[in-house]
């Protein structure tokens, strides 16, 4: 399998899925693009190219709505975009991306999913929003954490966060 296998092997892996995806993209066939997205999505992912996980995964969630694998891409496409916001050019673009990533932890906790991982995906929400400076939006998402899970793990840290932005 490819993961466990060394760095040089994700990126050969990952050329191989781009080439292939350029090729399904030429050919046409929905199938084809369908399963090459994702893998090119997702080999990028594992060699930590987040600029083209993010293209490739943006264009399978679009056309793909209805795959099984969306929530996988969806959740790569949140933390490409988070982890992008790290290097972004300007304070205007972070901000941007982290909103992006907002974006993709709420699509993802309208999924029917356990509630341990909709608990982590709202946390993850109110903290890029908080990282963007949308305080207002994070403190709204942090309640919904609060409101739905009062006994979860990260209920108290975001009754903390929440005190912190109102009163800082």
């Amino acid at each position: 399998t490819l993961y466990n296998q060394d760095d040089d092997t994700y990126s050969k892996s990952a050329s191989l899925f781009q080439s292939a995806y350029q090729n399904a993209l030429k050919s046409g066939n929905k199938n084809l693009i369908n399963i090459t997205a994702f893998q090119a999505g997702q080999s990028a992912y594992q060699s930590n190219d987040f600029q083209t996980t993010i293209s490739r995964l943006k264009t399978f969630v679009a056309q793909f709505p209805q795959d099984p694998k969306l929530m996988t891409a969806v959740y790569y496409l949140a933390w490409s975009y988070f982890s992008v916001a790290g290097n972004a050019k300007s304070q205007e673009e972070r901000k941007k991306l982290l909103q992006q990533t907002s974006k993709q932890f709420d699509h993802l906790v309208r999924q029917k999913v356990t509630q341990e991982r909709l608990a982590d995906w709202i946390f993850q929400s109110a903290q890029a929003l908080n990282m963007a400076g949308e305080t207002t939006a994070a403190i709204a998402k942090y309640q919904q954490l609060l409101t739905q899970f009062p006994n979860h793990n990260l209920a108290e840290t975001s009754a903390y966060i929440i005190a912190n932005l109102q009163y800082s």
